[in-house]
């Protein structure tokens, strides 16, 4: 800050101008940077006294800048100013019984010429700060501002925002597939959308993921793995902006959530199920485990079962060029011989197998009923669009 008028020898008051430089990123960091709009604050500081006006006249080179813009910094009722060919004038009047101990009154926006490297504004002698006590006390001096020029006028030195849209309460706990959706906005050069990183539940998700959906300023989120049951889980995320010029500005933000006491389901099916349907997907695919065991399901039922099932072999995408083999080979009364053999030479059954086949055919059965869902509403979806036509 430099010091442009000072009373003598009584010292009731001075005035400077600190001129706002740019982020310490963007060099020359501690100049003006030329052919730019610049600011600087207009300091008042009383010695003491109580201050009931204060009239300040700036001069300065039209040559070498244009005062583009004033604005107050104090309370907008008590100020006034105008701005001349050469000159702008300052006005406030201090309603309150208070000392002005170095306050902001005003910010003055000013642009220079691209090669300029110096130039001066003077507090013309007409300026004075009045007294409570009426004495008048005049104001003078001069300040110079040095200028460099600099790489760009206005550089994005405000990283983005991010907020949590889905779920909109973190402290609520959270089903075992939720899904999240974040608004992501920057008022700067926009979001790199190259930049993003998701820590999530020992998962490391990067833009150009699979699981990471943008929808203008939307980025929805979707973990690739269900979250274990009642356990606190944190999401970090990051983002930076498209400032490129000394370096660009980045956002981190966390988030903390509780997940369900029990297997508790947004969707009732699994991350990767669920991503295929509400993309709409043509096929849901099966294992090659299910495949084998609907070929086996196929071997058992009559011929016009087969015809519907095999129907279902297409969506699902299983393999049935051995179909017909597979027919001859596990048929249904080999299938049945096979199950009365292994009840007779062993009456004991494993408990872990029953286990695996009753969990893989519930897994079966939620992939054909979701599918045959998707079917249905993909069906009212065609009606509605014929009918509105």
């Amino acid at each position: 800050m430099v010091v442009l008028g000072i009373i003598a020898p009584v010292l009731a008051a001075n005035v400077s101008l600190d001129p706002l430089y740019m982020d310490a990123r963007f060099m020359p960091a501690n100049m003006l940077h030329a052919g730019c709009i610049n600011s600087a604050n207009v300091m008042f500081q009383s010695q003491g006294d109580e201050v009931e006006n204060v009239h300040l006249v700036f001069s300065y080179l039209p040559k070498d800048i244009q005062i583009v813009r004033l604005a107050s910094t104090a309370d907008k009722s008590l100020i006034n100013y105008n701005i001349d060919y050469d000159s702008f004038v300052l006005n406030y009047a201090n309603q309150h019984d208070k000392k002005l101990t170095n306050v902001s009154l005003f910010q003055v926006y000013f642009k220079s010429l691209d090669s300029l490297t110096s130039t001066v504004l003077s507090l013309q002698t007409w300026s004075y700060a009045l007294l409570k006590n009426g004495k008048k006390e005049k104001l003078t001096g001069q300040m110079s501002f040095s200028f460099a020029k600099g790489m760009e006028c206005e550089p994005d030195e405000v990283p983005p925002v991010i907020a949590l849209i889905s779920p909109q309460d973190n402290k609520e706990k959270i089903p075992l597939d939720r899904y999240f959706v974040f608004d992501i906005k920057d008022m700067g050069k926009w979001v790199d959308k190259q930049s993003v990183v998701i820590d999530f539940a020992g998962e490391h998700y990067i833009a150009g993921s699979q699981y990471l959906q943008r929808n203008g300023d939307y980025l929805v989120f979707y973990p690739k793995t269900w979250l274990p049951i009642a356990t606190g889980v944190t999401l970090d995320i990051s983002i930076s902006d498209l400032q490129v010029y000394g370096w660009a500005n980045e956002i981190k933000k966390s988030f903390t959530f509780e997940t369900a006491d029990q297997m508790s389901l947004l969707n009732d099916v699994n991350p990767e199920m669920y991503r295929k349907i509400v993309n709409k997907s043509v096929n849901v695919f099966a294992s090659a485990p299910e495949c084998r065991m609907l070929k086996q399901l196929y071997a058992e039922i009559d011929t016009t079962s087969q015809k519907i099932l095999s129907k279902v072999f297409d969506k699902l995408a299983c393999d049935t060029s051995d179909l017909a083999n597979f027919v001859q080979q596990e048929s249904a009364e080999k299938v049945h011989a096979a199950s009365l053999s292994a009840l007779g030479s062993d009456k004991k059954i494993s408990v872990l197998g029953v286990l695996w086949w009753v969990l893989f055919g519930i897994a079966l059965m939620l992939k054909l009923h979701y599918y045959v869902a998707y079917r249905k509403h993909k069906k009212m979806a065609e009606e509605l669009t014929v009918n509105s036509l």
